[in-house]
């Protein structure tokens, strides 16, 4: 967690089609359509005082939190669920959390 007076956020997302219908028989019938893909970057960052002493210290980054993932989205009735791998990169999870992968499930639509 970090405190500032200005905040940047940053994603870049590729979706991509990953199979285009899934239908199961038995034990119960299921049809599944349009199962996609996603890879993405997020980045952000709060500043502080000035944009040089919030990003470097001894020539590392400090302040930029960075993650990388992959995911699969697919529709169900109405409701749209999302799979999600994620992977921090940011020097503050080398630190604290040593790389651990991150997952997540949510309900809902893109933005």
């Amino acid at each position: 967690q970090t405190i500032g007076t200005k905040l940047f956020l940053f994603n870049l997302e590729l979706r991509h089609p990953f199979i285009d219908q899934f239908k199961l028989a038995f034990p119960i019938p299921i049809d599944i359509r349009n199962i996609r893909g996603v890879t993405f970057i997020d980045a952000g960052m709060t500043l502080r005082d000035t944009i040089k002493d919030a990003i470097w210290e001894n020539g590392r980054l400090k302040d930029l939190k960075v993650g990388i993932g992959a995911g699969i989205r697919f529709y169900i009735s109405y409701f749209q669920l999302r799979f999600d791998w994620a992977w921090p990169l940011s020097e503050l999870a080398r630190e604290d959390q040593k790389r651990r992968l991150a997952f997540y499930f949510s309900i809902g639509s893109d933005f």
